[in-house]
């Protein structure tokens, strides 16, 4: 839970009361049943014939495919939250632009609805993998790490809980300071997304080297889009100097990554720009 450490104070003119109103606070759970167990009697039966206490014997239950596909799904939602979002000074707690609010909600929607059609196609297999589970597992099968349907059910979550941030008491310097912290996360996501394409413009800009699609992705224009995309709703304090940085960024944008890999005229003019951005700020 936030500590108070000593007062912040806002970077503009804009009051905490103007700052609550520009965003929310975006709250994920997940959860989902493991499948991978520790075997004690197993794992005490290896420690005593070894001498030891450093072993831990595994078993995996079952390898049904909508298990991977879960963590996969519950994985992208986390990533898709946090590129929406800015982070607080609670973990878990993360702040959400009102611009950028409907695109949130109806992201966590759809992965809700994602995970409930995967976790029935589980739960329809449920009971044929606890009954051959004796066979399949044959000494490492206990009984007890098989619960009833129900039970394994209700592991499987995803929620996402949306919030007023409050202004009162402590609240307000705690939205001070999660306003710095995420100021200093966003100011960070782009810099790093201007130091990767100069980065990577200098690989391939070598005497000898090749530059394809395997050297000079895709991603490395489309990750600074992204983030410079999302950059002016995020930025909800109005930083000038996360706005001027991103306005000098989006000319390293500004060209398809094919025509960069066609033109190494071109592809040395963006590196000299992005060093040059890189300087400026100090990324």
């Amino acid at each position: 839970m936030y500590q108070q450490t000593q007062q912040t104070q806002p970077t503009n003119n804009m009051n905490t009361n103007q700052l609550a109103g520009k965003g929310m606070i975006a709250v994920i759970k997940m959860g989902r049943w493991g499948a991978t167990k520790r075997h004690k009697a197993a794992t005490d039966e290896v420690n005593q014939n070894n001498q030891t206490d450093a072993a831990k014997v595994s078993v995996t239950l079952t390898k049904h495919p909508a298990l991977k596909e879960i963590i996969s799904i519950q994985g992208y939602a986390r990533q898709t939250h946090y590129s929406l979002t800015l982070p607080s000074v609670d973990e878990g707690m993360r702040i959400v632009p009102a611009a950028r609010m409907h695109e949130h909600s109806a992201a966590m929607n759809q992965f809700a609805t994602q995970i409930r059609q995967v976790v029935d196609l589980f739960m329809r297999d449920y009971a044929y993998e606890r009954l051959t589970a004796p066979a399949r597992l044959g000494g490492l099968y206990d009984a007890r790490q098989w619960p009833d349907e129900d039970i394994v059910r209700e592991k499987f979550r995803f929620e996402t809980d949306y919030r007023p941030i409050p202004t009162q008491g402590q609240w307000q310097q705690w939205l001070l300071d999660s306003a710095k912290e995420g100021r200093e996360e966003l100011r960070e996501r782009v810099a790093i997304a201007v130091r990767h394409i100069a980065d990577r413009l200098a690989a391939v800009n070598v005497p000898g080297a090749v530059c394809d699609g395997r050297t000079f992705r895709d991603s490395v224009v489309g990750n600074l889009r992204e983030i410079l995309d999302l950059a002016p709703d995020l930025n909800f304090m109005d930083d000038k100097d996360i706005a001027d940085l991103v306005r000098e960024a989006r000319a390293l944008a500004q060209h398809d990554p094919e025509t960069l890999r066609n033109s190494q005229t071109l592809r040395q003019e963006v590196r000299e720009k992005a060093d040059k951005v890189a300087g400026m700020f100090n990324l």
